[in-house]
């Protein structure tokens, strides 16, 4: 179980944050029930210069998943390879004797990568496990605000959707990626209030900034301990 949060303004800034709340969820003898695992800060981040990716659901295959991106983008820095780097990988997983089964099984585990093209306009690709599902990828209209979530319910998926609809984009273009740290944050924050135990209060987030008067381009990583706030 896991928040993943995934934002982006269309040729502008591409940016993602994750929780660090590794929880695997069953049943024992008829009951369901919990199990925690050592936290991680490498649920989301950079795949390249201009690529972020992240995932939810089971480890191991999203653990296999990147493993194959990276390796077929070969060095890539923009998103249109990664694209393919990512079908390939999907395509490979496939015929995996480890694997397979992940690839068919629904909502088993969910990916999504957004970055910027070679042409400067951004997008993204994401991949939702189950029989006979594909890589599915758009890009973004240029200037428009989108967000999506993976979350580890649907009462998170409604907090972070309620909160998004809050959000207003400053006037000023180069106080765009505060903002969208700042949403991260209340986001997180909230769904962290409402299930401390699937959702943790360390927020790990990355933002690549193309700013659309200079085409400068800026990158924002850290992490923040919600509870010190």
């Amino acid at each position: 179980m896991t928040l993943i949060q995934y934002t982006s303004i269309g040729g502008v800034a591409v940016a993602i944050a994750s929780d660090t709340r590794q929880v695997m969820t069953g049943k024992l003898f008829g009951i369901d029930v919990k199990v925690r695992h050592e936290d991680s800060e490498e649920k989301s981040g950079r795949l390249s210069k201009y690529v972020v990716s992240g995932g939810g659901g089971l480890n191991r295959p999203m653990e296999r998943l990147r493993e194959l991106i990276v390796e077929n983008a070969k060095d890539a820095q923009f998103l249109e390879d990664y694209v393919r780097a990512f079908e390939l990988a999907i395509d490979s997983m496939r015929y995996e004797t480890k694997y397979k089964s992940y690839i068919n099984e629904p909502e088993c585990f969910q990916y999504v990568v957004g970055g910027f093209n070679s042409n400067g306009s951004t997008g993204q690709a994401k991949f939702i496990s189950g029989k006979g599902e594909k890589v599915t990828y758009y890009q973004n209209e240029n200037g428009l605000l989108e967000s999506t979530a993976i979350a580890p319910s649907e009462d998170e998926f409604e907090i972070f959707q309620e909160e998004f609809s809050k959000m207003q984009l400053p006037k000023k273009v180069k106080e765009y990626p505060e903002k969208i740290i700042e949403m991260f944050a209340t986001n997180q924050l909230a769904c962290f209030i409402n299930d401390p135990e699937s959702v943790s209060e360390k927020c790990v987030y990355t933002v690549i900034f193309r700013n659309p008067n200079t085409r400068e381009f800026k990158w924002f990583e850290d992490t923040i301990n919600l509870s010190q706030n």
